[in-house]
């Protein structure tokens, strides 16, 4: 996880609210926690998957992002 504009914890509780929203598509906008803007994608195969979520905010400034949790082994 990368925060910028705002503490690490504020960003993982934000996340935690997007988790459920991360569909298996790629490169596609999901709705953000409010006052952000998010996008969220997909590489590589289903079982090997890999999500990335990155999420700005204009005013106040502000961003985080996470990526590179892996799919299903096997």
């Amino acid at each position: 996880m990368t925060a910028w504009g705002i503490p690490c914890v504020e960003a993982k509780a934000l996340l935690k609210q997007l988790v459920h929203r991360i569909t298996p598509n790629r490169n596609r906008n999901i709705a953000g926690p409010e006052g952000f803007k998010c996008k969220s994608s997909a590489d590589g195969l289903a079982k090997n998957r890999l999500y990335k979520v990155s999420c700005i905010r204009l005013e106040p400034a502000a961003l985080f992002s996470w990526q590179a949790i892996g799919g299903r082994k096997g």
